[in-house]
């Protein structure tokens, strides 16, 4: 017999199995340690598009989840892109 899952259930599902994928290409292992392109925007305080097109550019290193473009971007990406622009406002390059 067959259980109903919504849709919604089935694309969780398979989000959850691409980030397991992902975090492995990426040598990460814990959920949180990813951000959506929303989540980084604001964190570093630019719009969702400008953070697309880092991405896009090979700027930040991140995984798409889905034919949709749905991006994930590891913290450590956060703190590198942080530390590189504390060293520009120290002068150091």
């Amino acid at each position: 017999m067959f259980t109903k899952l919504s849709l919604t259930r089935i694309a969780a599902m398979l989000d959850h199995r691409r980030m397991s994928k992902a975090q492995q290409s990426i040598g990460g292992t814990d959920p949180s340690a990813f951000l959506t392109t929303g989540e980084f925007a604001r964190r570093v305080h630019v719009s969702t598009a400008t953070v697309k097109k880092l991405c896009d550019g090979g700027q930040l290193a991140h995984v798409v989840l889905s034919r949709r473009g749905d991006r994930r971007i590891p913290a450590s990406e956060l703190d590198r892109l942080l530390a590189e622009a504390d060293g520009k406002r120290l002068g150091q390059r």
